[in-house]
């Protein structure tokens, strides 16, 4: 963000890559939405939307709701108006970007699946039928991370579920979300969350 004032807001929606590969989009249309394209209006809107909200104002903010509503709602269909128009008999992107497509969804989905167990590349080629090279050059390229990163993204979020609970054991929070050592777990823990499992623990549930 450019905006580091105190009262600067961030304003984002998170879909899992399972499902995004799911939808299948052109090539063109999946960068865009991964590198956060957005509309020229959305700047202003969020901001003039923001007012509203903290206004505490219940006409304002259900105005701000009931604009807000269907720009998310556009988001959907929007990127569709990015292909540009084929002509008749023309199918509309490659076999290979399809096939490109389905493989890194059976990925996703063979992940999230499984990533509470012990795998590694070769397990999640298997899935989609490739190879274990050509499937880590695939996925880095379709996501821009590899599948180390997005098993252990997967894990890290189940980890901090499970953190939020007061009796939660950090050693058990640990191996219950497939790290095999706490070491390891602590290393990506503190890399996403810029602090130690025991310190979100605290931070979220008061617990000494």
């Amino acid at each position: 963000m450019d905006d580091l004032s105190d009262d600067a807001i961030y304003a984002g929606a998170h879909l899992p890559l399972v499902h995004f590969f799911r939808l299948h989009l052109p090539t063109d249309v999946r960068h865009r939405l991964m590198t956060g394209a957005t509309d020229p209006a959305d700047h202003h809107n969020f901001e003039r939307w923001n007012r509203y909200f903290r206004s505490k104002d219940p006409a304002m903010t259900a105005h701000a709701a009931n604009e807000l509503l269907p720009r998310l709602e556009r988001v959907r269909f929007e990127p569709y108006w990015l292909v540009p128009e084929t002509a008749p008999g023309q199918e509309t992107g490659s076999p290979f970007d399809q096939q490109s497509s389905r493989n890194v969804g059976r990925m996703c989905d063979f992940i999230a699946e499984n990533f509470l167990f012990d795998i590694d590349c070769v397990n999640i080629a298997a899935a989609a039928d490739i190879h274990p090279k050509y499937a880590m050059s695939l996925f880095k390229k379709s996501t821009g991370m590899t599948l180390n990163e997005y098993v252990n993204l997967l894990r890290l979020s189940y980890a901090q579920a499970l953190l939020m609970h007061q009796d939660a054991n950090v050693l058990g929070v640990a191996m219950d979300s497939g790290f095999g050592t706490l070491s390891a777990f602590n290393k990506s823990f503190r890399k996403l969350a810029g602090m130690s499992p025991s310190d979100f623990r605290r931070g979220v549930t008061g617990a000494r």
